[in-house]
C-alpha cells in the first residue's frame, strides 16, 4: 500500500522506541548537484502524515555557516492527514554545503513527502 502524497512513494519513519527517529541528507554540495550554490535563505518545506503518533514531527537545516541545527516542529496526536510544514533556513552565503533532518521525536508513524528546499531571494 503506498502511503504518498497523490498515491506515490514517500519517506516513512516508524518508531516504537519513544525516542527520536530521523533521517537526514547530507549531500547538498556544489559538487553533488549541477548549477547548485548556497546563498541567501531558503525555505524548507514538506507534507507529513501520521498514523498513531504522539510526539513532534520536525523538519530542520543546517550548513557549514550554522552547525547548530534550526528546526520547526508540530505536534501529533494520533492520525492526520497530510499537513504542510515548513522553516526558513538562517543565511547561507558562503557555505559549501547543508544538511536536511526530518525526524520524529515521540512514537508511531510519520511519512514525509514532497520536500522541497526553495531560494528565497532577499
Amino acid at each position: 500500500m503506498k502511503e504518498g502524497y497523490l498515491g506515490g512513494g514517500s519517506l516513512k519513519i516508524d518508531n516504537k522506541t519513544k525516542r527520536i527517529s530521523s533521517w537526514k541528507y547530507a549531500a547538498l554540495t556544489p559538487s553533488h548537484m549541477e548549477n547548485f550554490s548556497l546563498k541567501n535563505r531558503y525555505q524548507l518545506s514538506a507534507l507529513i502524515k501520521t498514523r498513531g503518533a504522539f510526539g513532534a514531527v520536525k523538519i530542520g537545516w543546517s550548513d557549514d555557516n550554522n552547525k547548530e541545527i534550526a528546526y520547526t516542529q508540530l505536534l501529533v496526536t494520533g492520525d492526520t492527514g497530510w499537513t504542510p510544514i515548513s522553516l526558513f533556513t538562517p543565511n547561507t552565503s558562503g557555505a559549501y554545503g547543508g544538511v536536511i533532518y526530518l525526524e520524529l521525536d515521540g512514537e508511531g508513524e510519520v511519512w514525509f513527502d514532497n520536500v522541497i528546499l526553495k531560494e528565497i531571494y532577499e
